[in-house]
């Protein structure tokens, strides 16, 4: 019975990530027509990266303190731009962003200025984070009460 109950457990984290990347995602396209006025469907892939990684690194498993919580997002994120824009960007030929004429720019992909930003945005996404653990957790223990009442049928 409870190899059962730990495969449910384990495609309801999974529906649940899914969930949450493509939420992230829209939310990050939806930032960007905001601030640019367009988007682009690979913003979408980028969004739901950066909530996910948003969402692990805010995690009760990570322990280490709030800003190097806040550091790590911005690095990763980043890190996840860079490799994004050096695939649509540079491979693709896609020109989905430039910050060439941004300082110390790499490669036109990723500079100082939006790491900040990254850094800057995983503040809030702190408590988004939690939010959204607790309605991971509800979820699970959901799951678990649904289990527990069909066992006992």
């Amino acid at each position: 019975h409870m190899v059962e109950l730990d495969r449910r457990l384990k495609a309801v984290s999974a529906f649940f990530c899914v969930k949450l990347f493509v939420l992230g995602g829209a939310y990050y396209c939806l930032l960007e027509l905001l601030w640019r006025g367009r988007t682009h469907w690979t913003m979408l892939l980028m969004g739901g990266t950066a909530i996910t990684i948003l969402y692990f690194v805010f995690s009760e498993k990570l322990s280490v303190g709030p800003v190097a919580k806040c550091v790590a997002c911005a690095l990763l994120v980043t890190a996840a731009e860079f490799i994004c824009g050096c695939i649509v960007n540079l491979w693709l030929g896609w020109d989905v962003w430039d910050y060439s004429g941004r300082k110390f720019n790499v490669l036109g992909q990723i500079c100082p200025l939006f790491t900040l930003f990254w850094g800057l945005l995983s503040i809030p996404g702190a408590y988004i984070s939690r939010v959204l653990h607790r309605l991971h957790d509800i979820t699970v223990t959901k799951e678990i009460m649904k289990y527990e009442k069909q066992a006992k049928i």
